[in-house]
């Protein structure tokens, strides 16, 4: 049987075959080339025999092309890798004498082919194509080559022999972009909501579901005299929204506050405009679910799920009909579609359905949990199937059946009313949902396709965060709070993050178009980052404007202003350009007068740069001084070509090679190494990806290269604050690699930046990290709004990785890096992070793509966090939420004003795990929000210095009350494991600024 990875991921090269087909050289040679099929009607069991005919006399190596077009009108190719490779979908050798091949030679199944149950009721052709050419001028050597079969999957389907309901709805799944633009898209999809409410004012039981909520806003721009009635609709349950989030994200590639936000525009957007909110989750598409979805879904109002990627075989966790349950509790009702969201799309056609209707009955039946059985009856937006007869062939059907077998038209709200009314028990599931049925991941190409997207998307998602804690601070010192703005921004953010577009799986032309409308990812974007950027550097110079800089020592020259967008104290890297390059070789103290070490960088383009440790109080402010005198320690570094060395990092030595890799990481005081025997962790290193896709990785004879391995041009440069090291390399092929590792003893961090000057093409760009397993090892990866304990395997993880023991190991730290793969063996496992997918073809690799070669400039940053005690007692969390905020310093004059030098707005307890993400204005109320990052329930204390507040509440994510906290400046909140708890302060008064001291 064809594994489904290769069925998904070997289409490719259509193009070329159409263009070597039309190519007016003559054919070269004597080449016969011969596809014998029975050109018959195959059924379920018979044997399928195809055979090729190959000759190739030439004197050149031939190379062999051959497609297979399934019913559903898509190619499936197959490319030279070896005759005997297992499945038997792989194709043959480059070059062959005369010979006969038995191409596919199985017995038929409706899984043995691809899209065997496709449609509904057979039967229907394959068609075979083959292209023999010369490897080396590309020209033809024979005709093409064509044979066919038909297949019919099964006997006609009996009636069923019953109890049960067979619920059906209309539907119409949406892109916002796909394989068109959003201009293409967005229209199908209001003409379907259009075409639904004639139909369902035709007939009463008709039911229909709305996709998206961008296809309900071009529904009332397209036809705002239809609104009042689709509104009805919804009312009267007709209709039904699907799911309460903005767009079908995709749920791997965003932060927690992302998801969480998806669901407060969707439900907000439903309930201001169309005077409901959906009760369900709708993730049709998705490709895999984090296990904190129940949680957000029930804490944005939505008690059901449904997915039709990610559950794995539904027979596995008791059905098609389960309980989810996130770590904190929270559980969803789900529907884990086992035929995908198209099952039903012949269904109604025509009036008559009998056989449509019985066969999907055949299908659904096996896997269900009860009695009860749904299908959508539908297709993607680009198909636009739309079946008017739907009322008619369930009538006609009904009519044939015996007592208790029905069909009928449900919303997807009554079919999960009636799964619970059965009183049947359901299985609960805990855990991430991330694979398909034959155990395979969801599409983990996808988590490096177009990977400046992900790099955006992530970085906006945090500068949104850290404006809105700004801009807080702010009003609460007298500025107006921009809540229009924000917003605004935070909604354009989340139409980005649909889930073919931040995937990076579309064609070229979503991305960005040429004309002046904002109407793409691109274009989003970049008036998001603009936008953004402005008012972050607006809030900064209020505040620093009211900060009083002015001490008694008045020959200083400037002050550093440092802000902390955490909730804790924070002693971390702060780099600033100067506006005047002379003060950085003097002084620079801190508050008390103490002198501060710091080390003069060369910035871009002639500018001046310095790094300096500061401690910053939580969610504050602390200022620094250049003062004119001779540092203690000079600033100036100092450079030296590479050897291999040791330093010292905290507790722990670092061993770094010649190469500019690191060799071993050793605790200092035990000798304990943390990194495998032999490693070359930061090492980058490229790959071939011949047949690969946007989706997949090609995993076929793969050829590796790494930098380590080549001619390197390596130095050191040596401060007061850190080692730098760089080295310029490439390793075969064009591209080139500038790598910069960064020491900090006062962090023990290890910082890595690596910028890539890309000219290749198909291969994968990763780094290395071969990390030491000791005993009780385990792998565990930062999630939306949490963490998971992961096998070896490709999976997305959000901004940290560890691997190690409760008494040891190493913490990855990254930004916008989602593709991390672990293998390895007992006592060591390697890391490996891909930094660019480089592809020439876009989507399931039957698009040419120019975008997807990524040639031009790749900047990447990470960091390791070696630890001697468990990742819960490094708080590796903590320190990956300070790698995405990097502390922010703004240089201000020397000047009286009112706010103190030094200051905080929140602080956690010192005993808290968890981690303030969010700290904003609605209206005249401020929110926050938390969420437990170690896995334990706990108990957490807020203190806002600055404020009070008249009441304080726990609220869910739509702002709706939950229990009281008191009132005042203080507030203890009580978290489940890996909960998020949103909290409102209402009548907020801010606080007199204490004197300075």
């Amino acid at each position: 049987m064809p594994d489904s990875r290769v069925r998904r991921a070997v289409r490719t090269l259509l193009g070329v075959a159409a263009l070597l087909a039309a190519s007016a050289a003559p054919l070269a040679g004597a080449a016969e080339l011969r596809i014998e099929t029975c050109q018959c009607l195959l059924r379920a069991g018979d044997r399928l025999d195809v055979r090729l005919v190959v000759d190739n006399p030439g004197p050149n190596t031939a190379a062999m092309l051959i497609a297979l077009h399934t019913p559903n009108d898509e190619w499936s190719f197959f490319t030279a890798v070896g005759l005997g490779a297992a499945p038997k979908w792989l194709p043959l050798p480059a070059q062959l004498p005369r010979t006969e091949v038995a191409l596919l030679d199985f017995p038929l199944t409706a899984d043995s082919l691809p899209f065997g149950h496709f449609p509904l009721v057979g039967p229907f052709r394959y068609e075979l194509v083959a292209l023999l050419y010369d490897a080396v001028t590309g020209a033809p050597l024979a005709p093409l080559a064509a044979g066919f079969f038909d297949f019919e999957p099964a006997p006609p389907a009996p009636s069923p022999s019953g109890p049960g309901t067979l619920h059906l709805f209309a539907h119409q799944h949406n892109e916002l972009a796909w394989l068109e633009r959003e201009d293409v898209y967005l229209p199908l999809g209001a003409q379907f909501v259009r075409d639904a409410i004639a139909q369902a004012d035709r007939d009463p039981g008709y039911r229909f579901v709305v996709d998206q909520m961008p296809v309900l806003e071009r529904f009332r721009a397209d036809f705002p005299e239809l609104a009042p009635r689709l509104r009805e609709l919804f009312a009267e349950g007709v209709a039904e929204p699907s799911g309460g989030f903005l767009v079908e994200s995709d749920l791997n590639l965003l932060s927690g506050e992302s998801l969480a936000r998806q669901a407060i525009y969707g439900q907000r957007h439903l309930e201001s405009v169309w005077g409901r909110r959906a009760s369900g989750a709708w993730q049709l598409d998705a490709f895999g679910h984090p296990h904190q979805m129940p949680q957000i879904a029930r804490k944005a109002g939505m008690e059901t799920y449904t997915l039709a990627r990610g559950a794995g075989d539904p027979a596995a966790l008791g059905g098609s009909e389960f309980h989810w349950e996130s770590p904190d509790g929270s559980r969803v009702l789900v529907h884990a579609m086992p035929h995908f969201y198209q099952i039903a799309r012949e269904v109604g056609a025509t009036p008559d359905a009998s056989q449509e209707l019985n066969e999907l009955w055949a299908l659904l039946a096996p896997a269900a949990s009860t009695a009860n059985l749904l299908g959508p009856v539908g297709a993607d937006v680009g198909e636009h199937v739309f079946n008017a007869f739907v009322p008619e062939a369930i009538a006609a059907w009904n009519a044939q059946q015996q007592p208790g077998v029905a069909a009928r038209m449900s919303t997807p709200s009554e079919f999960f009313a009636e799964v619970l009314a059965s009183g049947a028990p359901l299985a609960v599931a805990t855990g991430e949902l991330q694979s398909d049925a034959d155990g395979t991941r969801v599409f983990p190409g996808a988590y490096a396709a177009r990977i400046e997207i992900k790099k955006t998307n992530a970085r906006l998602e945090q500068t949104l965060l850290d404006v809105e804690k700004l801009a807080t601070w702010a009003s609460l010192e007298g500025r107006a709070y921009p809540e229009a703005l924000l917003e605004a921004q935070g909604v354009a953010l989340a139409l980005n993050q649909t889930h073919d577009y931040l995937p990076g799986t579309g064609v070229d032309e979503i991305y960005e178009d040429p004309d002046d409308e904002i109407d793409d990812l691109g274009d989003r974007f970049a008036a998001i980052d603009a936008a953004l950027t402005a008012e972050q550097e607006a809030v900064l110079a209020d505040l620093a404007g009211r900060i009083d800089t002015a001490r008694p020592d008045a020959a200083r020259r400037a002050a550093l202003v440092v802000f902390n967008t955490q909730a804790w104290q924070r002693r971390d890297l702060a780099r600033v350009t100067l506006a005047d390059p002379a003060a950085a070789l003097g002084r620079l103290v801190d508050a008390t007068g103490a002198e501060v070490p710091h080390q003069i960088l060369a910035g871009e383009g002639g500018a001046l740069e310095i790094a300096f440790v500061a401690d910053v109080p939580p969610m504050g402010w602390a200022t620094y001084w250049l003062v004119p005198g001779e540092p203690a320690q000079s600033p100036v570094e100092a450079a030296a070509p590479l050897a291999a060395r040791a330093l010292a990092l905290g507790g722990f030595t670092v061993d770094v090679a010649a190469d500019a890799t690191v060799t071993q990481i050793r605790r200092t005081a035990t000798g304990e190494p943390l990194l495998a025997p032999g490693a070359r962790a930061g090492d980058v290193g490229w790959s071939d990806e011949v047949f690969g896709n946007a989706y997949e990785y090609d995993e076929v004879g793969l050829n590796e290269a790494w930098i380590s391995n080549g001619a390197q041009i390596a130095y050191v440069l040596e401060g007061p604050v850190m080692t730098r090291v760089f080295a310029l390399g490439n390793v075969p092929w064009a591209s080139v690699a500038l790598r910069e590792l960064r020491f900090v003893p006062a962090l023990e961090r290890i910082e890595f930046e690596t910028t890539l000057y890309w000219a290749d093409a198909n291969r994968n760009v990763r780094v290395r990290f071969p990390f030491a397993a000791p005993a009780g090892a385990a792998r565990t990866e930062g999630v939306p709004y949490g963490y998971a304990e992961r096998p070896d395997g490709d999976f997305p993880a959000l901004g940290w990785s560890d691997v190690g023991s409760d008494a040891r190991g190493v913490a990855l730290l990254q930004r916008g890096l989602f593709g991390h793969r672990l293998t390895g063996s007992a006592g060591a496992r390697v890391l490996d992070v891909t930094l660019l997918r480089s592809l020439d073809r876009a989507v399931f690799g039957e698009r040419p793509s120019v975008a997807m070669l990524e040639h031009g400039v790749h900047r990447a940053a990470y960091a390791l966090v070696p630890r001697a005690a468990s990742w819960r007692a490094a708080q590796a969390p903590r320190r990956a939420a300070e790698w995405s905020a990097p502390l922010l310093v703004r240089e201000s004059a020397i000047h009286a004003a009112p706010l103190p030098p030094q200051r905080s707005h929140l602080a956690l307890d010192a005993g808290s795990s968890a981690i303030v993400t969010v700290m904003q204005r609605r209206g005249r109320a401020l929110f926050v929000r938390l969420y437990e990052t170690e896995g334990a329930s706990a108990s957490h204390e807020l203190h806002f210095p600055t404020l009070t507040a008249s009441a304080i509440t726990e609220t869910n994510l739509l702002g709706d009350p939950l229990a009281g906290l008191g009132a005042g400046s203080r507030a203890t909140v009580d978290t489940a494991p890996q909960e998020i708890v949103t909290i409102r302060l209402g009548g907020v008064t801010s606080l007199p600024v204490a004197p300075a001291p």
